[in-house]
């Protein structure tokens, strides 16, 4: 019972990613300020949003749009981008949110569009008109947010919420995101991987972790209570079926269940968010100040370590195939080094040739990025097939060695006589092609966040900067992983030492190895249909 305990334990830490696996690393942040206008009537009748997109995801939006080469992307050149974040962001409802009372409040499509390049980040700005206008005597509320939290959002310090053409006696208040209770994240937890629309009542709660907006007019206070947004909460749900599109073009995007963001995966992602906001911000200061490459690559090696950290395919993938196949820790490490290495070269290979060479937009950019995705996990699925199949047939394995042999003391020949039987990672030890594989479909889809670094680093003349960055991501990336899959190893070498010469350790061992074969197909067929 303490072996197979032991086993259990370290597997459950070995797959904690695979608990959250649509948990976004979120490469985008918007600074948002919202526009409340009243008619002549004192009521509600559209919304209007100035959204400041992050500077680095703001020249991988403009990649390859200047059309008339004179170092600007003006509005005009940005209408086709305008369109399709529009398009896409209709899908999700424009992350906004409205209603009153036990009534929502239906917004109509999107007008009055149109993005410009600005030097603190491109700015988008758009209205959404109320389908009916609302009298604001009883609190009228407004949500903000991304519910799968590709995008991160805050509000701009200085007048955040703006009442237009308002009646004297109506105020505005805005509260911050509030933590969701356990049962709700248990119910997140438990739904499968290929949901990326909540059910009705999970998107009630989820909302009650975004920014609340509260208008009333009238006497009484517009207090925003701390843990519901009331009425903003109570829209209608959107359709089942996964969106045809996702909003801004985002490179690499994975489809998954939208994890909130809570206890120590909060921490990740605040920690992820907040390096690679000081991460891009070190590659801006470059311009003017050299000492700056040294802070550059301190905090992309710290942000590889930590992106690792997150959930994330790669070392689910390696460290599942180690605990199906190695018993030599070095191999582990050396596939962890070099997949994190291959993912980088695709990265700096990609911009080299789609932005550097062939010009193209981010849009363009982003649908070979999901291409190089889907890739990836076809991969994946397919060396899970294979691992499952060699494991019970044996395929591959060296029939002398399941003898054992007759020098060996009765110790060795007990355990040849069972390998007789089972076929084990001693013997069906991976060989180089098929190592080769696991790095290739793990390195294959490029690292979101290295890309547009490496977008933005074209675009501030600083590339060679933007390359180094990346590949010390890369190693950051490698050091994450590599612990885990030595996890993996000793999780086997401990198992099979506390069992001693003991009877069961051979057909444990067995199952474990076709367990790990099993989680490397399953991950990979499950994220493969989520993301075609």
């Amino acid at each position: 019972m303490r072996q197979i305990l032991v086993f259990l334990l370290g597997f459950m830490v070995l797959t904690g990613s695979t608990v959250a696996p649509g948990l976004a690393h979120p490469h985008l942040w918007i600074l948002s300020q919202t526009f409340i206008q009243f008619n002549d009537q004192g009521q509600v009748v559209s919304l209007r949003h100035l959204w400041t997109f992050d500077q680095a995801f703001s020249a991988w939006s403009v990649q390859g749009l200047d059309v008339n080469s004179d170092g600007e992307v003006s509005s005009d050149e940005m209408t086709d981008l305008t369109t399709t974040y529009l398009e896409g962001l209709s899908h999700y409802d424009y992350y906004t949110f409205a209603g009153q009372g036990d009534h929502d409040i239906a917004l109509e499509d999107a007008h009055k569009a149109h993005m410009e390049d600005r030097p603190d980040g491109l700015v988008m700005d758009f209205t959404l008109n109320l389908a009916t206008p609302v009298t604001p005597n009883e609190p009228f509320d407004v949500a903000v947010y991304d519910p799968e939290f590709y995008t991160a959002f805050d509000y701009v310090l200085t007048d955040p919420v703006v009442l237009v053409n308002a009646p004297a006696d109506c105020s505005e208040s805005l509260a911050p995101p509030t933590p969701l209770p356990q049962d709700v994240l248990d119910r997140l937890y438990d739904l499968p991987p290929d949901v990326t629309q909540l059910p009705p009542d999970l998107k009630v709660a989820v909302r009650n972790s975004s920014y609340k907006i509260r208008v009333q007019c009238g006497d009484a206070p517009p207090a925003v209570a701390a843990t519901a947004l009331d009425a903003a909460t109570q829209l209608a749900a959107a359709p089942a079926t996964a969106p045809a599109t996702v909003p801004f073009a985002q490179p690499a995007v994975e489809k998954g269940l939208p994890i909130p963001r809570q206890g120590i995966l909060l921490a990740v992602y605040n920690l992820q968010l907040e390096m690679y906001k000081a991460l891009t911000g070190a590659l801006a200061d470059m311009k003017d100040n050299g000492s700056a490459f040294w802070v550059l690559g301190l905090l992309s090696f710290l942000y590889g370590v930590f992106h690792a950290a997150g959930p994330g395919h790669g070392k689910v993938v390696i460290s599942s195939y180690v605990l199906a196949t190695e018993q030599q820790l070095l191999r582990g490490v050396a596939m962890s080094f070099a997949a994190s290495l291959v993912q980088s070269l695709v990265a700096i290979s990609f911009v080299l040739v789609a932005a550097l060479l062939l010009q193209m937009t981010s849009v363009a950019m982003s649908g070979a990025t999901q291409v190089l995705v889907i890739g990836a996990y076809a991969m994946v699925t397919l060396m899970g097939l294979w691992l499952i199949v060699r494991h019970v047939f044996g395929l591959g394995h060296h029939h002398h060695e399941a003898h054992g042999h007759h020098g060996h003391d009765h110790a060795d020949h007990a355990h040849g006589h069972e390998d007789h039987h089972v076929v084990t990672a001693r013997q069906t030890g991976g060989s180089f092609w098929e190592m080769a594989g696991v790095v290739l479909s793990v390195g294959a889809r490029p690292c979101s966040g290295a890309l547009v670094v490496l977008v933005f680093s074209l675009s501030q003349g600083l590339f060679l900067a933007g390359i180094v960055a990346t590949l010390l991501m890369g190693l950051g990336t490698g050091i994450t992983v590599s612990l885990l899959a030595g996890f993996a190893v000793a999780i086997k070498q401990l198992t099979q030492r506390l069992g001693g010469r003991a009877s069961w350790v051979g057909p444990l061992t067995w199952w474990v190895e076709l367990f790990g074969a099993v989680l490397v197909f399953a991950f990979g067929l499950l994220f493969l249909l989520a993301n075609i």
